[in-house]
């Protein structure tokens, strides 16, 4: 079986590869899934956007119902998201809008009921998601659990100043990551989440992958 190569063939030499932190194995998706998150468009497009161009899906959808934060006119998290997409050369025809989802159940439940309508959801069998990497596995648990039927795969996004390795940012990124995490037990217990193993699901995409005569590679490039 080949191995997936990250290749960014965009409109600009220039472009920043992205700011993946963590991720788990991938292959070619039916679509990718941006997590709105207010604080940090910039870095979850451009990221998706990598991905994008290196082949792993030909559509994605931004979800996000939230009014992002300082920005000078009120825009929505998934509309923030599509201009990130936009300026790094991801076409508007091939970006899906879900703009109601306040919370990360949503941002699946609302994907899936916009797949239905446009006739496409039966014919979904794998999806790459990308989401602040503070949260580590909840946005990989949560699409196991409310999207049972799809291969899961995901890419955690850090910060730009975290990528970086500026200390402060860093201090700040591994509390707040260990807040969420000490959140997992309790969600998984509510029905929120599904545990997941990544030495199975890596076993699952590879056979996934096999299956689909396509590519597949163990994790994604995490620096530049």
């Amino acid at each position: 079986m080949k191995n997936c190569s990250f290749s960014y063939n965009g409109p600009d030499k220039d472009f920043d590869r992205g700011y993946a932190y963590a991720s788990t194995a991938l292959t070619r998706a039916d679509f990718g899934l941006i997590y709105g998150n207010k604080h940090m468009c910039r870095e979850l497009a451009e990221t998706a956007a990598a991905h994008y161009h290196a082949g792993f899906f030909d559509k994605i959808i931004v979800s996000g119902g939230v009014i992002m934060d300082n920005v000078e006119n009120d825009i929505l998290e998934a509309d923030a998201l599509a201009k990130g997409l936009e300026k790094n050369g991801v076409p508007k025809l091939n970006i899906l809008f879900e703009r109601a989802a306040r919370n990360t159940q949503e941002n699946v439940v609302n994907s899936k009921d916009i797949l239905h309508d446009k006739g496409l959801f039966a014919d979904t069998h794998a999806i790459i998601g990308f989401g602040h990497a503070k949260a580590g596995d909840r946005f990989l648990m949560t699409l196991a659990k409310s999207w049972s039927k799809v291969l899961p795969m995901h890419v955690q996004v850090a910060p730009r100043q975290v990528f970086n390795g500026e200390a402060q940012a860093c201090k700040e990124f591994e509390r707040e990551r260990q807040f969420y995490a000490r959140k997992i037990p309790a969600y998984t217990e509510m029905g929120y989440l599904y545990p997941v193993d990544h030495d199975n699901l890596s076993e699952e995409i590879s056979d996934y992958a096999l299956r689909m005569g396509q590519g597949f590679c163990s994790a994604f490039p995490s620096s530049p």
